[in-house]
C-alpha cells in the first residue's frame, strides 16, 4: 500500500513545538510512528501518544531491540512505519489557512522519530517534495545523514534547506552502544563534509551532551564547514547536573543571558546556542 492510499491522519501533523523544542524551529513534523535507532536515552517512549498505543521502549525501537537479541514477543518486527496518511495530510495542511502565511517558518523533521530511519525508505522524500511544491522552508535533523546527502541533496540545495546532524560526542564506542541503529560517528562526519562540498547549509545538534564533550564536538564540526550548533544536556535520564561544568562551557563560548555564544574567529564564526540559556547554569 502506498503512502497516498493509507487512511489520513486525524491529528495535525505539522505543529508548533513547545518548550525548549521551540528553540529549534517554529514548526515541526514527525513522519514515522517508530524509530529503529534504539537510543538508550530516548524520551519518546515515555510520551502520552506512544503510551496510548500500549508501546514501551522495546516496541518503539523494534529493530534495535531485535539487534540486541531481546525478545519482542508477538509484536510484528518491521523496520519502521510511517504515520498513516502522512503525505496526504501534509499536503492538506500546507494548503490550509493555518499555514498559508507561514512559508518562511522552518518546519523541522523530526522531533519524535528520524526522517531517515533506514536505507531505502521513500516516504520522507514524498513529504519533502510536498513542502518543496509550496515553497515551505524546511530543516531536517537526523542521525542518518548519509542518505539525506546521497539521495535528497537536490531538494536541500534547490530549496535552500538546512541539514542538521545529531552529534552529542566524538566517542565512537559510546555512539555505537547508545545509538545502535544510527549512522556511525565517522559516517556522520563524512556526510557533513559531503554536504559542504555540494553547498548544502549544515548545522549540528550537540545533544544530549556533557560539558566535557561540547568543545571537542564544536572544533571537529567547525573544520567541516558547520557554522551553527545547538547544545543541550542530558535532561531526563537521571544523570547528575554538572552545574560548574556547564558554567565553564558558557564562559568559554562567551554566551549571553539567552545562551547564545560563539566559537572560532572572524570572518567565519560559528554561532552556538546552549539550550535553556542562563537556566542551564
Amino acid at each position: 500500500m502506498s503512502s497516498s492510499e493509507r487512511s489520513v491522519c486525524v491529528m495535525s501533523v505539522i505543529y508548533e513545538p513547545k518548550g525548549r523544542a521551540g528553540e529549534y524551529a517554529g514548526l515541526a513534523c514527525n513522519v514515522y510512528e517508530t524509530c529503529p535507532h534504539g537510543c538508550t536515552y530516548c524520551f519518546v517512549p515515555g510520551l502520552p501518544h506512544v503510551k496510548a498505543k500500549g508501546w514501551g521502549a522495546e516496541e518503539f525501537h523494534r529493530p534495535a531491540v531485535a539487534r540486541r537479541g531481546i525478545a519482542v514477543g508477538t509484536f510484528e518486527l518491521i523496520e519502521t512505519e510511517p504515520r498513516p496518511g502522512i503525505v496526504v495530510q501534509v499536503r492538506k495542511e500546507l494548503a490550509s489557512k493555518r499555514l498559508a502565511g507561514r512559508r518562511d517558518d522552518e518546519v523541522l523533521l523530526c522531533f519524535c522519530c528520524d526522517a531517515y530511519p533506514v536505507e531505502g525508505e521513500d516516504v520522507t522524500r514524498e513529504v519533502l517534495e510536498a513542502f518543496a511544491e509550496v515553497g515551505q522552508r524546511v530543516t531536517v535533523l537526523t542521525k542518518r545523514p548519509v542518505q539525506a546527502v546521497a539521495r535528497d541533496w537536490d531538494l536541500f540545495l534547490g530549496n535552500g534547506w538546512r541539514l542538521g546532524v545529531s552529534m552529542g560526542c566524538l566517542d565512537s564506542a559510546w555512539i555505537a552502544g547508545h545509538e545502535p541503529g544510527a549512522n556511525s560517528l565517522e559516517q556522520r562526519l563524512e556526510a557533513l563534509e559531503a554536504a559542504e562540498k555540494v553547498g548544502i547549509d549544515t548545522w549540528v545538534s550537540c545533544e544530549p551532551s556533557r560539558p566535557e564533550w561540547v568543545l571537542p564536538v564544536l572544533a571537529c564540526v567547525y573544520l567541516r564547514g558547520v557554522r551553527e550548533v545547538k547544545v543541550g544536556r542530558f535532561n531526563h535520564t537521571g544523570e547528575g547536573f554538572d552545574r560548574a561544568g556547564w558554567a565553564r562551557v558558557c564562559r568559554e563560548l562567551e554566551c549571553d543571558e539567552k545562551g547564545v555564544g560563539r566559537f572560532g574567529g572572524e570572518p567565519s564564526v560559528m554561532r552556538v546556542v546552549v539550550k535553556g540559556g542562563t537556566l542551564v547554569v
